[in-house]
């Protein structure tokens, strides 16, 4: 409808010019008022409309483009008392990412001895948390190129024995979001409230409680 109300008042504006060439002379015309005086007036309405569409086609191409990362490294992985796990996510578009969220939605795990299949462990999906955001599940806005870090997991005592204790926002005491030893594939989904479709991600790593060592087995990668 936009479309067509611009094209109409174009034809009309391109008419009256084509008329005023013609016959200059021409005046009485809606009102009295002389062909120049029709045209000056149309084209500022024309202006002004141009000027609110060109807004509504630029609003749509400006967006954000969200990017999940992680590596075995500082300052992806920060000591403090203990071991923390953190994810960076940067916007690389042209506007900002609004209520940003990282949802765990898939953990498969293998023992460490085993070569074989990854299987589901028994958890429910969960948002990971904002640690530095007041705990909350979305994080307001991410500018442009200024990335922020969020919460995987840390190291923890669970019945006696070192674990990767999972940031989510509502932990329980049972071991649903605990991390033995083993190598673990994870399902990740980003997102945020002006994108149109989520980005998901994998990541697999393996952790040893015994040397405390966790490792990535291959990069997060966007499937």
């Amino acid at each position: 409808m936009f479309l067509i109300i611009w094209g109409i008042i174009f034809l009309i504006l391109i008419a009256l010019f084509l008329l005023f060439i013609i016959n200059p002379q021409i005046g009485i015309c809606l009102g009295g008022l002389k062909i120049n005086e029709i045209i000056t007036s149309i084209s500022l309405i024309l202006t002004a409309y141009s000027a609110v569409f060109m807004e509504r086609i630029k609003k749509p191409m400006q967006k954000p483009n969200l990017v999940l990362t992680f590596r075995d490294e500082s300052p992806y992985i920060h000591v403090y008392k203990s071991t923390h796990y953190r994810f960076k996510i940067e916007n690389g578009g042209n506007t900002l990412a609004e209520n940003v969220c990282l949802r765990v939605t898939k953990i498969s795990m293998r023992e460490l001895e085993s070569t074989g299949d990854y299987r589901d462990t028994i958890f429910s999906p969960f948002f990971l948390n904002w640690l530095d955001n007041e705990n909350k599940r979305y994080f307001d806005k991410i500018m442009k190129n200024l990335p922020v870090m969020i919460g995987f997991g840390h190291i923890d005592l669970y019945k006696n024995k070192r674990a990767i204790v999972l940031e989510t926002l509502s932990p329980n005491c049972n071991n649903e979001h605990i991390l033995l030893s083993g190598e673990y594939k994870v399902d990740l989904v980003l997102n945020a409230s002006n994108i149109i479709k989520p980005k998901t991600y994998i990541m697999e790593f393996k952790y040893n409680s015994e040397k405390d060592d966790f490792k990535l087995i291959k990069d997060i990668k966007e499937i």
